[in-house]
């Protein structure tokens, strides 16, 4: 199964901040609408990208247009700071059409409007030209006060306490995930979406930062901004953390069989008779993979007799060749599982110094920011450092794991008895055998070269020849 992308977050419109409510409608709608507060007119009507654009009130609440509805929003608040407006922004799922898009921003405007019981200004945008083409997103402008036929009446304040706004905007984020989820179902996709956190998915890959839009805007004109530099280093990060970790499955993966091979007694090996050893020999020949061990001294006396002097020719040379190793020895660090593991600790290693370099340059970014926004880029830069310095810590234990890892790989290599020292005590004694048996055999084979040379030379002189 498919994760889809999730993003629904929600924010103010506040005079504190220097916006209105029909400001944020005129450019949402693309369209122009007078502020009877203030007599400012807000005129977006050349704005393109806008599909669609729609407002959904609670049941027996007249057809209200846009210019009405936000002028009362306006109206019905008397403070300077007030709150006159909350917008609800969506990520639409780009596998579905068009229809299926506006289809799914309406139901879920239409959740807003039986939770809060306020009015929805639905308007739902299609990507940026310069940006990601999959980004059609929705923009929900509700009223912060619920709407009646009389107008607009209470205060929603859900959203706005401390002590309810964390667990409600979770339960509308699940509530958009939700939707989502049934909207694949319903076109019959294997893809889900979540809208818990990567950490609370049990996913391990570090969270993206928001970028904003003053540094959206610079990413879309082709200049790299600091935050869009620092996602570019957690995607690439990701990815390298990914293939470390499919790289340390596989190692793991390879240990166990390898720790399993060493605890696993050796077979009993059944002595082979001289005729099952020239039998094998014969198969040998068509099927060379097959070719026997050393077998016993009787049954290589056996062939060392052959009629056919070159087999034996050739099984002198293949005992001479062996026994000439007699003296192997084989170093732990030379076996493909010693050398797999210390390679991944060197990319461990590489982990854990980028992570551990990138903090410091987190914590001299928050020392060195300065401007208006000096207090939220020290908190997020702080973040940032945090974050780094916990990759830090998790890739150094899977560095002291591993490493772990190879001293118990080189303990079993090592240790008395071990699947190593058996494999090379196999081998010289494989060696040390081929040494006897050439011992034996060398002077038969000798003996029938020159057996085979007088039989020559008396044949020839039997023709009427002689010798050369």
């Amino acid at each position: 199964m498919q994760h889809g992308n999730y993003h629904c977050s929600v924010k103010s419109v506040s005079r504190s901040q220097g916006r209105s409510a029909t400001a944020a409608a005129a450019y949402r709608a693309g369209e122009e609408i007078a502020d009877q507060r203030t007599g400012e007119v807000h005129d977006y009507t050349r704005k393109q990208g806008i599909i669609y654009a729609e407002i959904i009130a609670p049941e027996g609440v007249e057809e209200i247009d846009r210019e009405s509805l936000w002028n009362q929003a306006e109206a019905a608040e008397k403070r300077k700071d007030a709150k006159v407006a909350r917008e609800w922004e969506l990520a639409l799922p780009h596998e579905l059409d068009r229809k299926e898009q506006i289809a799914l921003a309406k139901e879920f405007a239409g959740k807003l409007v039986e939770r809060y019981g306020v009015a929805v200004d639905v308007c739902i945008h299609e990507p940026h030209r310069e940006g990601d083409q999959r980004n059609t997103h929705a923009h929900l402008l509700t009223t912060t006060r619920q709407i009646t036929p009389e107008g607009l009446t209470n205060k929603t304040r859900e959203l706005d306490s401390p002590k309810t706004s964390g667990a409600e905007l979770d339960n509308m984020r699940g509530l958009w995930a939700d939707c989502c989820n049934k909207a694949y179902e319903r076109t019959g996709l294997n893809i889900r979406t979540d809208h818990r956190t990567l950490k609370e998915q049990g996913i391990d890959r570090e969270a993206t930062t928001h970028l904003g839009p003053t540094a959206t805007q610079m990413e879309r004109r082709g200049a790299k901004s600091d935050r869009g530099n620092i996602n570019r280093e957690i995607y690439n990060k990701a990815a390298e953390l990914e293939r470390l970790q499919t790289a340390l499955q596989e190692v793991t993966k390879e240990l166990a069989e390898v720790s399993k091979e060493i605890d696993q007694p050796e077979p009993e090996k059944k002595p082979v008779s001289a005729s099952e050893f020239l039998k094998q020999k014969e198969e040998a020949k068509l099927q060379p993979q097959k070719a026997p061990e050393m077998s016993e001294l009787e049954a290589l006396k056996i062939v060392a007799q052959s009629k056919d002097i070159t087999e034996v020719g050739k099984l002198v040379n293949q005992l001479r060749q062996i026994s000439q190793t007699k003296d192997l020895q084989i170093e732990a660090k030379n076996t493909p599982e010693h050398k797999e593991i210390s390679a991944k600790i060197s990319d461990l290693q590489q982990v854990a110094d980028n992570t551990e370099r990138t903090s410091a340059n987190f914590a001299r970014m928050k020392d060195e920011v300065k401007g208006f926004f000096k207090g939220k880029e020290k908190v997020e830069y702080a973040r940032l450092e945090e974050e780094e310095r916990k990759k830090h810590i998790v890739a150094s234990n899977q560095l002291a794991e591993n490493k772990s890892k190879l001293a118990a790989l080189e303990h079993n290599l090592t240790r008395p008895g071990s699947d190593l020292e058996k494999r090379v005590k196999e081998h010289n004694e494989r060696a040390e055998k081929a040494a006897e048996v050439l011992k034996e055999i060398a002077p038969i084979y000798h003996q029938r070269q020159a057996e085979q040379i007088q039989q020559e030379r008396e044949q020839t002189k039997d023709r009427g020849g002689h010798e050369l």
